[in-house]
């Protein structure tokens, strides 16, 4: 989506890549759901009001710059992932302060990016740093433990990192651009793999997708409002979808295709009105911005009106696995609910969400996320999940 967050990195690279295509089996189980599985009034909802708040107080230490991870370990401790300030803060269960951890820079334990967190064994807290490529581990009170740089060739970037039980991480590449080609839509790719923990070897899993952007007829790129996107999320197993329609392809580890998830009977039709309303109230932050105003309007002008919305924008693995699944969200709309499928691929029902609120993890009972006032300030919000 376009907006002041508007934002999306591309090595500009050939589109062929040895990669060895993703296997599938002969035949793969497909579930349907056709209607949530929670009764009226028996699913899962946020609480009505937080049961953390960090960022309205105006302390110091709750002033948050871009808050781009979240997690929470074992004991209630909330870590705060701040890409600006290049650290991670420790918050107690009541919001008391706990400590720092990084800091910016290159050296080591320090970070100039970091775009995700996992909570590992023992309350280790590993977090990426995308322009760096690394994965730093910090112990809960603070310790550096580990860092570790993909440096393959093979991987001209890095884009996110997750580690498995037994050490080997599966990491997803930069987004893949063809250079040139005929202006229309073009599918953009990812590519996966598997680097090996015990001689750091690296295995290709296959491309996914990764978005669709929209090329001018002068040669540029440029993602109008309701363009499709793939979304992914990576466990144990490997979930992506091409946001063609609504349907996730899930892989094992190998990047074998072992099951589909699927709903059916979901209305995605989008007026023409509807979406020059949305396209409309994306231009608002740019009014005192002439060039970027006009050069928004050029590309909204150019691009094909899609008559469809996109069924989902992102998806989520809880700490349980439960696939948790973002509507897709229209500038000017209320924010829309999360669908929330079962490990084994039924569709449970939605979550509703508060307006502005975007949810950035989701650990046992609680919902972990960073709520924007009217000012886009940042404050990181915790919400019981009740139901559960």
């Amino acid at each position: 989506m376009m907006g002041r967050r508007a934002f999306w990195a591309a090595l500009l690279m050939p589109a062929a890549l040895p990669l060895t295509p993703t296997a599938a089996c002969a035949q793969t189980p497909t579930v349907v759901s056709r209607a949530p599985a929670w009764t009226h009034g028996a699913g899962w909802r946020l609480s009505p009001d937080p049961v953390l708040e960090l960022g309205a107080s105006g302390a110091p230490v709750e002033e948050f710059g871009d808050v781009r991870a979240l997690a929470r370990l074992a004991d209630g401790t909330v870590v705060v992932a701040d890409r600006m300030a290049g650290e991670l803060r420790l918050f107690g269960p009541d919001g008391r302060f706990l400590r720092t951890m990084g800091g910016l820079g290159e050296g080591p334990g320090e970070f100039k990016g970091v775009s995700s967190l996992q909570v590992l064994g023992g309350d280790s807290i590993a977090a990426f740093d995308f322009p760096l490529r690394r994965w730093t581990v910090f112990s809960a009170s603070g310790d550096l433990l580990e860092t570790r740089t993909f440096r393959h060739s093979e991987l001209p970037g890095v884009a996110s990192a997750y580690r498995h039980a037994d050490g080997d991480f599966t990491v997803a590449g930069a987004i893949l651009v063809s250079p040139g080609g005929p202006a229309g839509y073009s599918d953009l790719k990812t590519p996966l793999y598997r680097v090996h923990a015990t001689d750091d070897r690296l295995t290709p899993l296959g491309e996914i997708p990764a978005q669709e952007v929209y090329r001018t007829e002068s040669g540029g790129l440029g993602r109008a409002l309701a363009l499709r996107r793939g979304a992914r999320a990576v466990g144990e197993r490997i979930y992506v979808s091409d946001g063609r329609e609504w349907e996730v392809r899930v892989l094992d580890r190998n990047g074998a295709h072992v099951a589909t998830w699927r709903r059916v009977g979901v209305d995605l039709s989008l007026d023409p009105a509807r979406l020059r309303a949305a396209e409309e109230a994306s231009l608002l932050p740019m009014k005192g911005n002439p060039e970027a105003l006009a050069r928004w309007r050029r590309l909204y002008a150019e691009v094909p009106r899609r008559r469809t919305l996109p069924p989902f924008s992102r998806f989520l693995l809880d700490g349980e696995g439960f696939l948790w699944v973002a509507g897709y969200a229209l500038p000017g709309e209320p924010t829309p609910p999360w669908s929330v499928f079962s490990p084994h691929g039924r569709y449970l029902g939605d979550v509703a969400v508060p307006h502005r609120f975007e949810v950035l993890a989701v650990d046992g009972r609680q919902v972990l996320g960073v709520w924007r006032d009217d000012f886009d300030v940042q404050v990181v919000r915790v919400y019981a999940l009740e139901g559960r």
